[in-house]
């Protein structure tokens, strides 16, 4: 079941996140966050962006959610993707179900644009991108330093509809 996050979640969320933090190059955050970390970080996004969950029999598996691409108000258009599903979860289609749903949101708030950031290698996300539409417009190599080697990150791209002359700013109708 897919829902919208609250922040009693943040916890779990953290729990979700923080293995990616500590063994991976998944992201660039190195240092892992408390439950009240978490939670500030969620309040800051959900006022203005949605988050969803993805839960099975009670136990969330994983999270997605977009946030500001860049605060300058010409790119309010243009929203952040992440998504994380925990680990021990991989390779059930959570990713994909996740996916399809903010995509679905993006849409209804008005975005036009969704970016996603992927650490050069990371072959599960660059897939999914793929099989969702995102196309890999920008390649940064070596450009962060994380478990003593550089990495380098793709941005993709997804095209949410066309571009209207004069676009509604986008809201998050979640609220």
């Amino acid at each position: 079941m897919i829902r919208m996050a609250a922040l009693s979640d943040a916890q779990r969320f953290a729990e979700i996140y923080n293995p990616y933090i500590e063994t991976t190059m998944v992201t660039f955050e190195e240092k892992p966050l408390s439950r009240e970390q978490f939670e500030k970080r969620m309040e800051g996004i959900m006022k203005k962006y949605p988050w969803i969950v993805y839960e099975e029999e009670g136990k969330v598996l994983g999270y997605a959610y977009l946030s500001a691409f860049n605060p300058r108000s010409a790119y309010d258009w243009t929203a952040d993707l992440a998504i994380y599903v925990d680990r021990k979860e991989k390779g059930k289609g959570i990713g994909s179900k996740l996916m399809r749903a903010i995509i679905e949101l993006a849409e209804k708030d008005g975005y036009l644009w969704l970016v996603s950031i992927v650490t050069q290698g990371n072959e599960g996300s660059e897939a999914i991108h793929e099989k969702f539409g995102f196309d890999k417009k920008a390649s940064f190599e070596d450009f962060g330093y994380k478990m003593n080697r550089w990495t380098g990150v793709d941005y993709y791209v997804k095209k949410l509809g066309t571009l209207p002359d004069r676009p509604e700013r986008p809201r998050n109708l979640s609220l």
